[in-house]
């Protein structure tokens, strides 16, 4: 599948989706167990990551990540404000306008690492800056998880208990200390200032 997209100049990875809908179980049902799919795809996603991280030289990363923050979070922001939108228009719960903006908001990095290699752009400053907002989202999904644990069906919004507010000041201090520890001092919204 790969083969043939790539000779009509399309991306490999196309191919690779389109072949495994045939042979999964919404088409010819070759392959139907979903534990040895979901373990093999995870572990695939890992190898890449795994191959993308030796590949990659991490100071120069550091010198866009600035950037990288700063449009990750716009990101987030945007996907929330549109799904608010949305929301107020159909008439949505907050549950459902924070997930979707939380999803839509967000990249898959194998993915678009994938087509970054694929049209050989892993080298430019087009692919270190793509690849720095990845990264920053990836990042992001910590926050992102420790507010969806706080939803609460039941009543339509927020309950955070004393348990759920430790995990998510946990997770944000978690998040500012990786800021710093990556950059230094002028990392994503947030100024810090390095002891000598």
């Amino acid at each position: 599948g790969g083969s043939i997209l790539r000779r009509f100049g399309q991306p490999v990875i196309i191919g690779y989706i389109i072949v495994g809908m045939i042979l999964g179980p919404s088409v010819l049902g070759f392959v139907s167990n979903d534990h040895d799919m979901k373990f093999l795809s995870e572990l695939g996603i890992l190898l890449l990551l795994f191959v993308i991280g030796l590949e990659m030289d991490a100071r120069r990363f550091l010198d866009g990540f600035r950037l990288s923050v700063n449009t990750a979070l716009l990101q987030i922001g945007g996907g929330l404000a549109a799904m608010a939108a949305l929301g107020l228009l159909f008439g949505w719960s907050l549950n459902l306008i924070i997930i979707l903006g939380f999803a839509v908001s967000l990249s898959s990095t194998a993915v678009a690492l994938k087509l970054l290699e694929d049209m050989g752009e892993n080298e430019t400053m087009l692919g270190k800056t793509t690849m720095g907002i990845l990264v920053a989202q990836d990042l992001a999904v910590i926050p992102m998880l420790l507010v969806i644990s706080a939803l609460d069906d039941a009543a339509g919004g927020f309950v955070v208990e004393l348990e759920d507010a430790a995990r998510i000041v946990g997770g944000l201090a978690f998040m500012v200390v990786v800021i710093y520890a990556l950059g230094g001092r002028d990392m994503g919204p947030f100024k810090f200032s390095r002891m000598k």
